[in-house]
């Protein structure tokens, strides 16, 4: 007697429990369900079933074990599979819980439920069931790539590259783990090393439309615009009707001055997904939409920065907001970029009097943006943060801090920004407790406690604080 999992869309489904041999002459794959038929045999044709496609008999299969007491873990199993995947996330939750009532010890289970969680943003239950497959068996790569995209949506990359590490050390052939790990190396900066695991997920699965797309991705970021337009028309060759890769072949255009091209291909990709919010602000657009003033070149926006206008500056980007609201988010980069090139300027003057009213507009204004990010690189490798902070007012030091501390994040200094910001976030009572400055201090408890790693000491760091506001 032997037993396995056999995956289908992302999921485990179990196979039947004895040999087919055992009774294979009484399985015609008929949808007809005898009395005479043992439980074996019925639960045998609706796994047949189900691995064939056929999931209508499939479904009327396990209904029949279930309302006939032909109690098994795999029923529940698969058909929690089933529910799932039209969208019956809560019923198949129940169904999962049951085949782990029934047979604990049965990792599929918490794998699958363990899915199901992830597919309702329920993150840290999705965790501990996904852990709990692999402490069944260690060896199950699929979970451990589960896990891997479980914590890169928690934003624990590192901890995520571990997991894809280890679903490759199990599965050497895995082509979807080291799409992800490229991926992952991607999200932390590591362009060369996402190329090597992109490309080795290509080499095992040449067919792998996803992974092409990735390639773009990557090559795009390197600038490899040519090369990138490659990897996407192969993305669309292995998969025709891929929104995704329609869309990116638009954005390659778009950056090459193709705009009768980009058109075309990101109305390819609404037209193949016209109700995916995605593609919502590319319908409809004409060749006039691509034309945009750059804030980069704007001589009267640069002027003002260049006196270190603040306020002025803020105007003239609002006015220009307002004349053409779609390329918002892009001119706020745009304006955000201008003013950090400007900050770099002043360090290199140590002109600190000019320099750090504007640090601090910055970190008010977005947050973890990566030109911010570089200056603070920039002005940190130079000054110490407590001789920046002894130049400062009582509400500007809270915000300096927080800037230091969304910078350390990134170069993973987790414990001293975690015992800075529990500092920070527990003083920033005096910013709360008064009404002019209470919205800087909740700005700055906020995005504090979205830089801890332990979300159990993140948790004290909000309950003290809560406990010493005034009623």
């Amino acid at each position: 007697m032997s037993e396995g999992g056999s995956k289908k869309n992302g999921v485990k489904i179990y196979t039947v429990a004895s040999s087919i041999s055992d009774f294979s002459d009484n399985i015609t794959l008929s949808s007809e369900i005898s009395f005479k038929e043992s439980k074996e045999q019925i639960i045998g044709k609706a796994i047949s079933f189900h691995l064939n496609g056929n999931i209508s008999e499939a479904v009327k299969h396990y209904q029949y074990c279930i309302k006939n007491g032909l109690i098994d873990y795999r029923v529940f199993t698969n058909y929690g599979v089933i529910l799932n995947d039209i969208g019956k996330s809560k019923e198949a939750e129940i169904l999962f819980r049951k085949a782990i009532d029934l047979d604990p010890t049965k990792e599929n289970a918490y794998y699958n439920l363990a899915n199901v969680f992830r597919s309702l943003n329920r993150l840290k239950d999705a965790e501990i069931y996904i852990r709990k497959a692999i402490e069944i068996r260690p060896n199950f790569a699929e979970a451990h790539l589960s896990l891997a995209n479980i914590l890169r949506d928690l934003g624990k990359f590192n901890e995520s590259e571990i997991s894809l590490c280890s679903a490759i050390k199990f599965k050497p052939d895995f082509a979807e783990a080291h799409l992800n790990l490229g991926n992952i190396m991607r999200d932390l900066g590591k362009l060369d090393e996402a190329l090597i695991s992109v490309r080795k997920s290509i080499d095992i699965k040449p067919g792998f439309a996803e992974a092409h797309l990735n390639l773009a991705n990557i090559l795009m970021d390197l600038g490899q615009l040519n090369n990138s337009e490659i990897s996407t028309r192969k993305a669309i060759q292995y998969k025709p009707n891929y929104a995704d890769a329609f869309c990116k072949l638009g954005n390659i255009f778009k950056e090459q001055g193709k705009y009768d091209e980009a058109i075309l291909s990101y109305n390819k990709a609404s037209k193949l997904e016209p109700k995916n919010p995605k593609y919502y602000s590319i319908q409809g657009l004409k060749v006039s939409d691509f034309y945009r003033e750059n804030l980069l070149e704007n001589i009267d926006l640069i002027n003002i920065i260049e006196n270190c206008d603040w306020e002025n500056s803020k105007k003239l980007l609002e006015k220009i907001c307002r004349n053409i609201p779609k390329y918002t988010k892009d001119y706020v980069n745009e304006f955000i970029k201008l003013w950090c090139d400007f900050g770099k300027k002043l360090v290199d003057q140590s002109l600190t009097d000019n320099l750090l009213p504007i640090f601090i507009q910055l970190i008010i204004i977005n947050e973890r943006n990566e030109d911010i990010i570089d200056l603070s690189k920039y002005i940190f490798k130079k000054y110490d943060l407590n001789k920046l902070l002894g130049l400062l007012d009582e509400k500007d030091k809270f915000l300096l801090i927080l800037g230091y501390c969304e910078y350390k994040y990134t170069i993973n200094k987790f414990s001293e920004v975690e015992n800075l910001s529990c500092t920070n976030i527990q003083k920033s009572m005096i910013l709360i407790s008064d009404n002019e400055t209470e919205d800087i201090g909740w700005l700055v408890t906020r995005r504090s406690l979205a830089l801890f790693k332990e979300n159990n000491l993140a948790r004290k760091a909000l309950i003290n604080l809560i406990n010493t506001l005034p009623i």
